[in-house]
């Protein structure tokens, strides 16, 4: 299950859920507490503060997630993976939901930085993605839409590359039909 699934699975008020990770939160003296990604072999937490004890951490999410019955979640065959910084959750997700599909292309994903302060996280689609027509739409549907749902510190994704307008063929069949037609040009 994914984090959408896994708020929907949720019995009651997913409110309280929220309340207790709060209060997890401070009693961990944590900054920041969210997860990421859940599924039947992993939960991927984000987190932010000084001093953390990951020991001490890792602990009380695996209780917490017990406690949490009604997911029917296994803390003992799941893996736990908590992060403590932008970079490390950029890449996990990347890695997780879309670097198989694009490298599946023959392309590659590029992040040329990361900035949690603003919320931009600036990448490059490389490889036959690079010039691709659909390049536009697995940036802002794939890349933007999936860091955007599953890192609350993600307001916007940006390309350093130039969308290319896809060459269909359409300018030189209007050139062509303005030139039978008696024109100049289809500028």
């Amino acid at each position: 299950m994914d984090c959408r699934e896994f708020f929907l699975a949720l019995k009651g008020n997913n409110l309280t859920f929220f309340q207790e990770l709060d209060n997890l939160s401070k009693e961990l003296n944590l900054e920041k507490l969210y997860l990421i990604y859940i599924n039947e072999q992993e939960a991927a937490w984000g987190l932010r503060g000084i001093d953390v004890n990951y020991e001490n951490v890792a602990r009380k999410l695996s209780q917490f997630m017990k406690d949490r019955a009604d997911l029917n979640y296994d803390t003992e065959n799941t893996r736990l993976i908590i992060f403590g910084n932008e970079s490390a959750e950029v890449n996990y997700v990347l890695k997780k939901e879309l670097v198989p599909y694009i490298e599946s292309h023959e392309g590659y994903l590029e992040i040329i930085s990361i900035s949690e302060n603003s919320g931009e996280v600036v990448v490059s689609l490389r490889g036959t993605c690079g010039t691709c027509p659909s390049a536009l739409v697995t940036m802002k549907m794939g890349i933007q839409r999936t860091l955007i749902s599953l890192l609350p510190w993600v307001k916007e994704v940006k390309s350093i590359d130039k969308p290319e307008d896809p060459d269909f063929g359409i300018k030189e069949l209007l050139d062509e039909t303005q030139h039978d037609l008696g024109g100049e040009g289809g500028d």
